[in-house]
């Protein structure tokens, strides 16, 4: 009998947290996408992509990667080409490969696939520094994407 009792009690206790959620919980809801805009193309000018890669926003400015073009491309939120940082190459300040992005501190960090480092530029385009090199120990990379 005291089982029964508890049987009952126990389940119009889970009924009830179960109408306490749905009634007060609201549903999940994504908002629907909906297409803006886009802009670029193949090649290698301004504006132009050979295999855009990464992309980060920050204060009214669009950071795209591209990657087989060894830069990265910023715009405004319209499209307009802005500036170009970075260019093909090994040495600091050069892409091998930019992959994705981050930007923090006022710094614009790229993952740089061929050349085993993070290069950190500042958001104007100069490059403020390296960080790491190919190997498998600490501070080190191989092939960071």
């Amino acid at each position: 009998m005291k089982k029964a009792i508890f049987a009952v009690l126990a389940a119009t206790l889970v009924g009830l947290a179960a109408i306490g959620w749905l009634a007060f919980v609201p549903p999940l809801k994504q908002a629907p996408y909906v297409f803006d805009s886009a802009w670029g193309e193949k090649g290698t000018g301004p504006g132009q992509f050979r295999d855009p890669t990464g992309i980060a926003v920050f204060d009214g400015e669009v950071f795209v990667s591209d990657a087989r073009g060894g830069r990265v491309q910023v715009f405004d939120f319209e499209g307009g080409f802005k500036r170009q940082i970075g260019e093909p190459g090994e040495a600091p300040g050069q892409l091998g490969r930019p992959m994705n992005l981050a930007i923090a501190g006022g710094e614009l960090y790229v993952a740089d696939y061929w050349n085993d480092r993070i290069e950190v530029f500042s958001l104007d385009g100069a490059h403020v520094r390296a960080i790491g090199g190919p190997g498998s120990g600490g501070g080190e990379f191989n092939s960071p994407g």
